[in-house]
């Protein structure tokens, strides 16, 4: 099991290995500084949602809900989280990559029913903050294969960080539950 470590170097242009991720620093002062990046299985309360176990290897258990193309499905919850500053408002670009396509969506519906690159925008406010974004898988989205994947996020084409990471599907011995539990949200 890898556990990803953060040390911020001040350097410009400096990059550090995080088990698998990287943090980099950037000479141009508009962008954001990233700090304390985290990767990994993300859990607790609706209202106190966190990376609480660092890893590169996702274990895609089926053991949470969440709601995919309007229905309660079955699903693993994972993401990451950092500290940043930022001189203004930024938007940054991220991009997951996958060895294997699979199929994209969220609670509204199917974005792609097959692919291997997913990209969106995330705004970063003025100042400093702490940002936490919550992904999950479903086994019924890849049962069985496991899956290569990298999460890149730049500011106007420098990679601020990136983490390479493996999904494995792990299949159910026991019925999903048809009745969906509270927690449906990250």
């Amino acid at each position: 099991m890898l556990r990803p470590r953060i040390t911020v170097s001040t350097a410009l242009a400096a990059a550090v290995l995080l088990g698998g991720g990287t943090v980099a620093a950037s000479a141009d002062s508009a962008a954001p500084v990233v700090k304390n990046y985290k990767f990994g299985l993300v859990c607790g309360a609706s209202d106190n949602r966190r990376v609480c176990f660092e890893t590169n290897v996702i274990q895609i258990t089926n053991e949470s809900r969440c709601v995919y193309d309007r229905r309660v499905i079955a699903c693993t919850w994972f993401g990451f989280s950092f500290d940043y500053e930022a001189l203004d408002d930024v938007t940054i670009n991220c991009e997951d990559v996958a060895d294997k396509p699979l199929p994209s969506g969220n609670p509204n519906g199917v974005v792609d029913a097959s692919t291997d690159r997913f990209k969106y925008d995330l705004t970063l406010k003025k100042g400093s903050h702490h940002f936490f974004l919550a992904k999950y898988m479903s086994g019924e989205q890849g049962e069985g294969m496991p899956s290569q994947n990298q999460d890149a996020c730049s500011f106007e084409g420098r990679v601020l960080f990136s983490t390479q990471f493996k999904l494995e599907f792990t299949p159910r011995t026991d019925p999903v539950p048809s009745v969906p539990d509270a927690n449906t949200s990250p």
